[in-house]
């Protein structure tokens, strides 16, 4: 009996002592928003670095976000750490049961946003392909940054307006020099004899921003293909707020937004990819029915992971850093307003421009108008940086 009765003590110690991580003021949050906007610029270079196709890539992005975000969960919403600040004594588990029980309206609108996420994701791949980064992104990206991010603030108004309006025109201003700049690069082999280098490569760019290799922002177009971007900008641009609504007004708690923002995605992502191997009809889907295409991007997917493991890699390596950054953005942007959070996530071109130069190579034999419109975007996101850093620390 003495045996048993001391397990039980034990145990429900051990229980007490477990706690959720909850960030409660600006020393904790605005780091994460840094570690953030570092992960959130990384992702595009492992993209770059795996290579493969849009649908194996897309696959296994996604679910590995998932992965990551129940292990994050599992970990962080059950840390063995009492009484200490910036922790709770709840666990993600029984929150997560009670408040899918108590507010299923706010859990559906988070489903919601994940899978205007996900639609987001092809339908400015899509954009890219057609128009090309000088044109798409701009145009998509420009929509979600702006129009985004001031709805998160209609909806949760936690930040000094005279500091995130401004720090989202300079957000805005470094998207479109940064853009400007891929506009004016040239590819490997004119830049090879621009200045007898052969390691000159176009990249993703932009939160949110994509593989530039397949976008030639000077092919012909028809107006009308600008919907294609408008539709991809819309979806990115309702998702954020949707979430935002979840949290504000639905009371819905991070970790639990996060779980069911995931769930969001993994629900659309057969569907997205089935409507865009109908739409793009790659070779392996060229003659396949609607019926037959998603088994097919399944088995394509399992093939791919036999038959690339290095493309595998490093497109689980993107999934990683993409489901780090939704931690990071759910659990602290609430403290410093997800209107921050959502800037801090568009500034990673600035990551973007890093890697280029460093690690790519990306500047050697371009034109010097391409290195001046990347050092002009490089000085709006610092500045719009350091707003977003005083908007988090001096609240209204």
């Amino acid at each position: 009996k003495n045996t048993s009765l001391l397990c039980e003590v034990g145990s429900s110690q051990l229980l007490s002592a477990q706690a959720m991580f909850v960030p409660k003021d600006a020393s904790v949050a605005l780091p994460l928003m840094f570690l953030l906007l570092i992960a959130s610029g990384s992702w595009p270079a492992c993209r770059k670095m795996g290579g493969s196709g849009n649908i194996e890539f897309e696959m296994c992005f996604v679910l590995t976000q998932f992965m990551v975000t129940v292990i994050l969960c599992g970990i962080f919403g059950m840390l063995a750490i009492g009484n200490a600040r910036h922790f709770d004594d709840r666990l993600f588990v029984s929150v997560l049961a009670d408040e899918l029980q108590q507010k299923p309206g706010a859990a559906l609108l988070s489903v919601l946003s994940g899978s205007f996420l996900c639609i987001g994701d092809f339908v400015m791949a899509c954009a890219i392909e057609i128009l090309g980064v000088a044109v798409a992104c701009p145009l998509g990206f420009g929509i979600a940054l702006t129009l985004g991010s001031t709805l998160n603030y209609v909806i949760e108004p936690k930040v000094d307006p005279a500091l995130l309006f401004p720090g989202i025109f300079c957000c805005l201003c470094g998207m479109l020099a940064d853009t400007a700049s891929h506009a004016n690069r040239m590819d490997g082999e004119a830049a090879a004899k621009h200045n007898k280098a052969m390691d000159s490569a176009k990249h993703p760019a932009a939160a949110g921003e994509c593989s530039s290799a397949e976008a030639n922002g000077n092919a012909p177009w028809k107006w009308q293909q600008l919907l294609v971007p408008i539709l991809g900008g819309i979806s990115y641009c309702v998702s954020g707020p949707i979430g935002t609504a979840a949290g504000a007004l639905g009371g819905l708690d991070p970790y639990v937004i996060l779980f069911a923002f995931m769930i969001g995605q993994i629900l659309l992502l057969l569907p997205v990819l089935t409507v865009y191997a109908l739409i793009t009809k790659p070779k392996h889907f060229a003659n396949a029915t609607a019926l037959q295409v998603p088994g097919l991007v399944l088995r394509h997917f399992s093939n791919s992971v036999q038959n690339a493991p290095r493309a595998t890699f490093w497109n689980a390596m993107a999934g990683i850093c993409v489901g780090v950054v939704w931690f990071l953005y759910q659990v602290g942007s609430p403290v410093v307003s997800r209107a921050v959070g959502f800037i801090f996530a568009s500034i990673s071109p600035l990551i973007c421009i890093f890697y280029g130069v460093v690690i790519f190579g990306e500047f050697n034999g371009q034109p010097l108008r391409a290195k001046l419109y990347s050092a002009l975007a490089t000085v709006f996101f610092v500045v719009a940086i350091v707003l977003m850093s005083l908007a988090s620390i001096f609240p209204p």
